[in-house]
C-alpha cells in the first residue's frame, strides 16, 4: 500500500522529483556554452577537471535530496499548494534545462 502511495505521489510531481536532475544538466550547459563561447578563459585540461568536479558535487546534491523528497514530501509535510508550485518550478527549470541542451548541441554543430 505505501509504494501505491510512493508511486502516485511521484507520478503527481514528476517535475519536483526530478528537479535535481534537470537543475544539474542546465548548469553544466550552461557552463558548457559560456567555455565554448569563450566566457571562460580556462586551459581545457583545467575546464574538463572542473566540469568533472562539478559532475561529482552534483552527484552527491542528487543523492541529498533524493533522501529528502523520500523523508519529507512523501510524508506529504508540505501543503499541495506548495507541491504544486514547487513542481510548476520543476517544470519550468526542466525546459529551460532543454533549451540550454538544443543551444549547446547547435554550437557543437555549428550552428552559432
Amino acid at each position: 500500500m505505501n509504494d501505491d502511495l510512493h508511486i502516485d505521489f511521484k507520478k503527481e510531481y514528476i517535475h519536483l522529483f526530478n528537479l535535481p536532475y534537470n537543475l544539474s544538466a542546465l548548469i553544466t550547459f550552461l557552463i558548457c556554452i559560456a567555455f565554448k563561447k569563450g566566457l571562460i578563459n580556462l586551459d581545457e585540461d583545467l575546464f574538463w577537471l572542473l566540469l568533472c568536479g562539478m559532475v561529482l558535487i552534483i552527484l552527491l546534491v542528487i543523492f541529498i535530496f533524493d533522501n529528502l523528497i523520500k523523508k519529507y514530501l512523501i510524508k506529504k509535510q508540505f501543503s499541495h499548494e506548495q507541491l504544486t508550485k514547487a513542481n510548476k518550478i520543476g517544470q519550468y527549470i526542466a525546459k529551460i534545462s532543454a533549451i540550454a541542451f538544443l543551444a549547446f548541441l547547435a554550437m557543437q554543430l555549428g550552428f552559432f
